[in-house]
């Protein structure tokens, strides 16, 4: 699990680094230096911009595959969260899978081929991994410390609920450009209420990339944007 991810909004220091790009804008128009120079950091609520570098798009998660592939990744997460040993701890709770692989489980070429699956419980704020075969047996659940990194699917939820905010939407009418997608702590000033929840620090870029519009904290628990602010350059 990154180590990045593990840091709450009013630890980062000024060695923040993104983890996802809008990876089309980036081969179109490459980020300016001092675009570059920007970040936002959460303390105690406040936002306030230091030093940072956006790195470029991770490569494409090893979930992402072809049709059947995909059929047979749906077909066993269904099946697990119905198993009797996750069906209980589940039931009429929101829980989705963030990750999933297949592979043998020994270095040796005849060993099981077992499926991993990381879920994560936006109830309870909790991901927990599960081990099984491709019948979909459960050989191993185990919690998990810590925040995992988001999925596809949770970025692409996120850039929904920035573009359809009202506040922001003026930003994007302009050519603003939307980038980042790292889960991260409450700042303190919503810890209280949204300290278990699941939350995505986003940036909205000027259309040059030259200025940071607005620091986008997105709650994917209750899908709602509980911090959007300009920073001061």
């Amino acid at each position: 699990m990154r180590s990045t991810a593990r840091r709450s909004f009013r630890q980062m220091s000024p060695s923040i680094v993104m983890r996802r790009t809008n990876a089309a804008s980036c081969k179109r128009t490459p980020m300016s230096p001092k675009a570059q120079m920007i970040a936002p950091v959460f303390v105690a609520g406040i936002l306030s911009c230091r030093t940072a570098r956006v790195m470029p798009p991770l490569p494409p998660q090893p979930n992402v595959g072809t049709t059947s592939e995909a059929d047979e990744q749906e077909r066993i997460t269904s099946t697990l969260l119905q198993r009797p040993e996750l069906a209980n701890r589940v039931r009429n709770q929101r829980v989705v899978p963030i990750r999933f692989s297949m592979g043998p489980a020994a270095k040796d070429d005849n060993a099981k081929v077992i499926a991993t699956v990381v879920f994560f419980n936006y109830d309870e704020g909790q991901a927990f991994r599960v081990q099984a075969d491709r019948d979909g047996a459960v050989l191993a659940v185990e919690e998990l410390k810590g925040r995992p990194a988001a999925s596809v699917a949770e970025i692409d939820e996120a850039k929904r609920l920035v573009h359809s905010d009202p506040v922001l939407s003026t930003a994007f009418a302009a050519g603003g450009i939307l980038e980042g997608g790292i889960i991260v702590d409450a700042p303190e000033s919503l810890r209280a209420n949204r300290g278990r929840h699941r939350l995505m620090q986003m940036l909205v870029l000027t259309q040059d990339r030259k200025q940071v519009e607005y620091n986008v904290l997105v709650d994917l628990t209750d899908r709602s944007i509980p911090i959007r602010q300009k920073p001061e350059h």
